[in-house]
């Protein structure tokens, strides 16, 4: 598996809308690939902080075209959710991925 650098993570969570990020991630080698968890919640918490609405990663993790879905990132994003403490934009932002990524395990 291809590890992402910060400046890769950086480029992909600073792509303007979704069609630039599948433009971006084909560059960088993941054509027809899924980011792994580990790399999906970089990118989309590092998006969370990025944009100031969370429209594009949340349609990125609502898809699951891009990024896997599972426990790792479902947990981790539940985590820095919970825990950051900041701009409240971003704290919004943290809290509609983390829904997008929920609503794959279904009603709770």
């Amino acid at each position: 598996m291809k590890q992402l650098t910060s400046d890769e993570i950086l480029k992909l969570a600073r792509s303007k809308n979704y069609e630039e990020f599948v433009v971006n991630k084909d560059l960088l080698g993941f054509h027809n690939k899924k980011f792994c968890q580990k790399h999906a919640l970089e990118i989309l918490s590092t998006m969370a902080a990025q944009h100031h609405d969370s429209k594009l990663a949340c349609r990125i993790a609502s898809e699951a075209k891009h990024v896997q879905i599972g426990d790792v990132l479902y947990y981790n994003m539940f985590d820095r959710y919970y825990s950051f403490c900041g701009q409240t934009y971003i704290k919004e932002n943290l809290l509609s991925i983390y829904e997008a990524v929920k609503a794959w395990y279904g009603p709770s």
